[in-house]
């Protein structure tokens, strides 16, 4: 890539919420650890999730692609779609057991 192309796609619309959605499920994963999930744990839950919207964000992807998007572009919204759309939920921290 030369240098027209690197600011075009780091200023580009598409790019964006990629790296937002990234940061946010880098944030939560690191909170999650604190609470005390492991995480093999978050890892499998996550491969889960990304494996059920990767159906989802292939379509999003394609229908860009179909609709003249630019190649990079659209692999960019698929894989905001799939970070965004598997960010909606983590495996719940152990409980506790109730005191008797």
């Amino acid at each position: 890539m030369n240098e027209q192309q690197i600011a075009d796609a780091l200023t580009s619309g598409m790019l964006y919420p990629t790296v937002g959605a990234c940061l946010v499920l880098l944030s939560w994963l690191a909170a999650r650890i604190r609470h005390g999930v492991p995480l093999v744990d978050q890892l499998k839950h996550s491969g889960a999730l990304l494996l059920a919207a990767l159906p989802m964000a292939l379509s999003a992807g394609g229908v860009a692609l179909l609709a003249g998007m630019e190649p990079m572009k659209a692999a960019s919204l698929a894989i905001a779609a799939l970070m965004m759309s598997a960010g909606l939920s983590a495996p719940k921290p152990p409980q506790a057991p109730p005191a008797e």
